[in-house]
């Protein structure tokens, strides 16, 4: 019977950076006995770039793709999907893979964080690529990361699936590496020289001077214009620091509340040098806001947004606008002003919701 593995994340658990690595080691993983289909955005994750993985988040896609796979390769080869969004729907994909189960051993590899770890990096993965523009505090209330897996844990294991539960917050460091073990996958070192590692983060969070950035583009310019703008800082400035929120006093002890029946929960099942913590010290805030005021963050995220829209241009440019983005992210408020200086000299752009003239 072929293995079917679904690395399913969940978001924020290292996924970008495991699929980053599949990509670029596919016939290393293939070698040792399992296989990472192709997907359009593997090109993209072999550059270390932001994907979704090797499927898309349809059920009806991922179960078609598996019959297809399943006519290619030998039947002592797994095959391997991964994309985050089947963590939300995973109950779906357990309900139609019922008739599946005669032919296929599902396996699931599950991802879990500590809650307020979780709730930093998910506020920023809104901002990056959800259109977010409120307030940390309003989202630490909305946070559910860990009561969603508890249910899917609970339901993996009433339906006898097997499922390889990692605590991505004991193994940040080494997530590639805690991956292959979950797998099994250099068994008698069965990937040779094999880096198993990413040499550069992979989707990082902000630092808060982008994050307010971003959140004024996504209010000025649509989430399209936030997102956009957000891959290409993470992905030409890997190693710039992130910000981390803090969460204090009522609104933070109703949070721990919140998850501590999943926490004590999932240390069941954990190893004790490995077990989540909700009772933590709230994360330590780094690197604080450059001075500048509302109407200046507003000039430039409409300015940014502007060019955004102007595909056209853009396609042409690129090249030319990655080089100078690397300057800029790098030091934000120094260069912002001599990058779109030239390129908004025809262009209208918005300030407290007024067409100004350039130059005004």
């Amino acid at each position: 019977m072929r293995d079917v593995i679904l690395h399913v994340g969940h978001g924020k658990t290292g996924t970008s950076a495991i699929q980053c690595w599949l990509a670029q080691n596919k016939r290393a993983v293939a070698a040792a006995g399992m296989v990472y289909p192709d997907h359009p955005s593997l090109s993209r994750a072999e550059r270390c770039g932001v994907t979704s993985g090797n499927i898309c988040g349809d059920v009806g896609a991922l179960l078609g793709q598996l019959e297809e796979e399943d006519l290619k390769w030998p039947a002592d080869r797994a095959i391997l999907f991964s994309n985050e969004l089947l963590f939300w729907k995973l109950e779906e994909i357990i309900e139609a893979s019922v008739d599946l189960r005669s032919r296929y051993n599902f396996k699931v590899v599950l991802f879990i964080r500590n809650p307020l770890e979780m709730a930093n990096s998910a506020y920023h993965q809104r901002v990056k690529r959800g259109g977010e523009t409120g307030s940390f505090e309003d989202y630490l209330q909305q946070e559910g990361h860990l009561l969603h897996a508890e249910k899917c844990h609970r339901l993996l294991l009433k339906n006898n699936i097997e499922t390889r539960l990692i605590n991505y917050s004991a193994r940040s460091a080494d997530v590639v590496g805690a991956f292959i073990d979950a797998l099994d996958l250099d068994k008698d070192g069965s990937l040779g020289s094999v880096e198993k590692s990413m040499p550069i983060r992979v989707n990082r969070s902000l630092s808060l001077t982008e994050l307010e950035l971003v959140k004024q583009l996504n209010k000025l310019s649509g989430r399209k214009s936030g997102s956009d703008f957000s891959d290409w800082l993470v992905e030409l400035a890997p190693d710039i620091e992130s910000y981390r929120f803090t969460a204090e006093g009522e609104l933070l002890n109703r949070f721990r509340e919140r998850f501590s029946a999943s926490v004590g929960y999932f240390n069941l099942f954990l190893p004790e040098t490995e077990q989540l913590d909700h009772g933590s010290a709230p994360c330590i805030r780094r690197n604080d806001l450059h001075e500048i005021d509302q109407r200046q963050m507003e000039a430039i995220a409409a300015a940014v947004g502007a060019i955004l829209r102007d595909r056209d241009s853009l396609a042409a440019e690129r090249d030319a606008i990655h080089r100078e983005l690397k300057r800029i992210v790098r030091h934000p408020w120094k260069n912002f002003g001599q990058f779109f200086k030239g390129r908004l000299q025809r262009r209208p752009y918005v300030i407290g919701g007024q067409i100004a003239p350039v130059g005004e």
